[in-house]
């Protein structure tokens, strides 16, 4: 389960999916407790759907970026993946979205989300 002090708001999360590499994680939550989320995935790039500065959260104007919000009213709790550190300049081509890299890096955000109690 999500903490309470998590419930109805965004936040941004960084882990470690693979040696050297990181991956930020939007993380709209709902007003309810939930186990359930829904990974959701830009598409072209999927390079940078959101950014923090100065603690101020600014996302772009992609479809399962601006409708986040919508999800977690319904219950759920939406994670939005950013592209990998190591693919931050250009962006997550349809090579690299087909890769054992990519594959390890939502293995691993599976795994986070697990750990919290979501699945």
């Amino acid at each position: 389960m999500i903490p309470a002090s998590a419930l109805a708001g965004e936040l941004v999360i960084k882990i470690v999916t693979r040696p050297g590499v990181t991956l930020n994680l939007l993380m709209v939550s709902p007003e309810t407790q939930t186990d359930s989320a829904l990974i959701m995935f830009t598409g072209g790039s999927g390079r940078t759907p959101f950014e923090i500065s100065e603690g101020i959260i600014s996302k772009n104007n992609n479809f399962w970026v601006r409708t986040s919000p919508d999800f977690a009213k319904k219950g759920f709790l939406v994670v939005v993946v950013d592209s990998p550190s190591d693919r931050q300049v250009h962006g997550m081509d349809d090579d690299f979205r087909t890769s054992k890299a990519h594959l390890q890096d939502i293995a691993n955000v599976v795994d986070y989300l697990t750990a919290k109690g979501i699945k």
